[in-house]
């Protein structure tokens, strides 16, 4: 999230010795809790429904890259498909690195910097599934009256401790913005790559 490491957008409670503290926010209206779940819920539903639409273009670019003219098109379909969204990034990044050390001038043909380029969309990839896990992880039943939401659980040195993070309705419009931005980047990239290998 933006800023997240601003004291107004981001707390962490050690559980034992915030305890008091942490009741303390309770929301005690259930009415109003739900009133806001409800409302957050239908913006964070738009982030779920772009970040599909993304991994959706990375399941095509790998498709395209490594089942095309494969006769192990099935064994290599399933074994895309069962990897995480940051496996099938990683993997992404690889395949055009092993592809451009076999052939670097058709690359350098069509790409002023075809390296800077992949390594442009795979750190922008990389940060939007990022963004994403902060969603998809917020326990958002465990919002309290200041509005944090309960982001995780963890064991330290310290003892145990609970993250918590406040979800501004601009930060999820600048989140989105974020994820829609870099769907249009990675297609940009393919087309790129597709004019030429098709050629």
């Amino acid at each position: 999230m933006n800023n997240r490491n601003k004291i107004k957008d981001y707390v962490v409670y050690d559980y034992d010795v915030d305890k008091d503290k942490l009741s303390k926010y309770e929301w005690e209206n259930n009415e109003s809790k739900r009133k806001y779940i409800t409302n957050l819920a239908t913006e964070i539903g738009w982030i779920v429904i772009e970040f599909s639409s993304l991994e959706n273009k990375l399941d095509s670019t790998l498709n395209f890259h490594l089942i095309e003219n494969n006769k192990n098109k099935e064994i290599i379909f399933s074994m895309i498909s069962r990897k995480s969204y940051s496996e099938k990034v990683d993997l992404l990044n690889n395949m055009f690195k092993i592809n451009y050390a076999r052939n670097p001038e058709i690359y350098d043909i069509h790409f002023e910097d075809f390296l800077k380029d992949l390594k442009e969309v795979y750190e922008n990839l990389k940060k939007v599934g990022q963004i994403r896990n902060n969603y998809a992880h917020s326990i958002f039943s465990n919002v309290n009256e200041t509005k944090f939401v309960e982001r995780k659980t963890k064991l330290t040195a310290q003892g145990i401790q609970k993250e918590f993070i406040k979800y501004d309705y601009k930060d999820i419009e600048t989140d989105f913005q974020k994820i829609y931005d870099v769907g249009d980047k990675l297609s940009s990239f393919n087309e790129k790559t597709w004019e030429f290998l098709l050629d």
